[in-house]
């Protein structure tokens, strides 16, 4: 009669380890597929008078992720980047401004955001 460990040594380990490299064969397509884009916002001019920003990014109508900060006094001093993944390259993205007056301005944006590269919102609040 085996033992526990021969059951395990002569069962179990092979189908863990074909397990194990076909979860890792999966993850690494995946990582392939698309690298994350990096979004980049232009306020023009009107960087100080803008306090908070968010931004949706669609494929349709399909929410494909969301980015928001506030900013002091000063508004918007410094240049505002961040990396997501997104599924292609053409996606919307929906900006909401809070200016310095708490108006709020809404845009929206159709961007070419290539895997990899950089999409450059347009964020300039329009008639000003």
């Amino acid at each position: 009669m085996a033992s526990r460990y021969q059951v395990f040594r002569r069962v179990v380990a092979p189908i863990a380890l074909i397990v194990a490299l076909g979860v890792l064969a999966w993850d690494t397509c995946r990582k392939d597929e698309r690298a994350d884009v990096r979004f980049a916002m232009d306020f023009g001019d009107d960087a100080a008078d803008i306090r908070q920003v968010r931004v949706d990014l669609w494929v349709g109508d399909d929410s494909i992720g969301y980015f928001e900060t506030r900013f002091g006094d000063a508004g918007a001093t410094a240049p505002v980047r961040w990396k997501q993944p997104v599924p292609r390259d053409e996606i919307d993205a929906t900006v909401s401004l809070t200016l310095a007056d708490g108006q709020v301005v809404e845009l929206r944006r159709r961007l070419h955001a290539p895997s990899g590269g950089e999409a450059v919102i347009d964020a300039r609040v329009p008639g000003r």
